[in-house]
């Protein structure tokens, strides 16, 4: 280690335990380079070569922009500096360039090294090799994206040409033809979220999904959800609205009808025969406040916080079931997070929950 990094090592610290400390650097599975605050490399460990190709002599002394593939967006430079000019750590991935030419990304700590003064002189690195882990991530993007392609043009087709029958195009139907194809619209419809839900996490997660906001009516919301009404009354449940229909609303018209479909979708789910699920929304101050609330038999406390994770499970209480969210809540929290709000639950064991969320109005 160069003599001059003075920030971690105590001064005075016996011969034995600073060769010590240099073995553990030198042998690190972790890659280490040291930079002085200029950028120019001072030092790098053994692991560095088998990460990138360059030898101890062939890095030290040139600017760390050799590895640079340039790809990345000048905000996490940004970032990077101001939080070690800060004096802070930074935390990241870089997509960086090899040796012979092949790009790789490294998972990154960087942080200042200061002398006795407080000045810093050096900045240290210790970095994983992640090409694999965003290879996989990437596959499994392309993977979804491809399920989510070819599920959705055939279902496209189903419900088109369920609503048809349903509008009496293709001739009249009997009750019991109506209650069949009514159920066929239903499953198609929670399908389609479903499948939605799958392209749109993935989306949000990496910010790119951005709302698409236009000013409605609350009665264009109610009118769009009036499907999930017939679906509870054929499982003998009661859902209800209560807001204005007059009540402007400014968000993604599409995304915040999905997160609704979810919340209800789920408080039906998990509803008893009888039960009801109230749908309300009001302005309180320049937030939209919505809720979907429940008679079902609630979450246990030691669960409120888990709910919006994916694929979260949790055995049922009173009913013996299965709460099972999916991606639906998760997709609920990243959709009024994009907007800028928040959502969040209560729930009581035996009394039912209530999910809610608050979204900015702009004026």
């Amino acid at each position: 280690m160069p003599e001059e990094i003075t920030g971690p090592t105590p001064s005075g610290l016996p011969a034995d335990q600073l060769r010590q400390f240099q073995q553990v650097v030198e042998q690190s599975p972790s890659t280490v380079m040291i930079t002085d605050n200029r950028g120019s490399v001072t030092y790098v460990n053994p692991k560095f070569y088998d990460l990138t190709g360059y030898r101890a002599d062939e890095i030290i002394g040139r600017n760390v922009r050799t590895l640079k593939l340039g790809d990345q967006p000048p905000e996490i430079y940004r970032e990077l500096w101001a939080a070690l000019k800060a004096g802070r750590e930074w935390r990241g991935r870089f997509h960086n360039l090899r040796k012979d030419g092949t790009p790789y990304w490294e998972n990154v700590s960087l942080a200042p090294l200061r002398n006795d003064r407080g000045e810093t002189t050096h900045y240290i690195k210790v970095a994983e090799d992640f090409t694999r882990v965003v290879e996989l991530e990437k596959l499994k993007d392309d993977l979804t994206h491809l399920i989510v392609h070819d599920l959705k043009n055939p279902l496209s087709g189903i419900v088109a040409s369920v609503e048809l029958f349903l509008a009496g195009t293709l001739g009249p139907l009997t009750p019991n033809q109506r209650k069949f194809i009514e159920t066929i619209q239903a499953s198609g419809k929670k399908l389609t979220s479903l499948i939605m839900n799958m392209l749109d996490v993935n989306k949000l997660e990496s910010n790119k999904l951005e709302p698409r906001r236009t000013v409605f009516l609350a009665a264009a919301l109610i009118k769009n959800l009036a499907w999930l009404e017939a679906s509870a009354k054929k499982e003998e449940k009661v859902l209800t609205f209560d807001s204005d229909p007059a009540l402007p609303i400014n968000a993604d018209f599409d995304l915040l009808t999905r997160v609704l479909e979810n919340l209800a979708g789920n408080a039906l789910k998990h509803t008893p025969r009888g039960g009801r699920v109230t749908l309300s929304f009001h302005k309180e101050g320049n937030d939209l406040v919505g809720a979907v609330s429940d008679t079902g038999e609630g979450i246990p406390a030691e669960y409120l916080d888990k709910v919006f994770d994916k694929f979260f499970k949790v055995s049922g209480q009173s009913l013996g079931t299965r709460l099972d969210t999916g991606l639906g809540l998760t997709f609920c929290k990243l959709a009024i997070e994009a907007h800028g709000g928040r959502i969040g639950v209560e729930s009581t064991i035996g009394q039912g929950s209530r999910f809610y969320f608050r979204l900015p109005q702009p004026a």
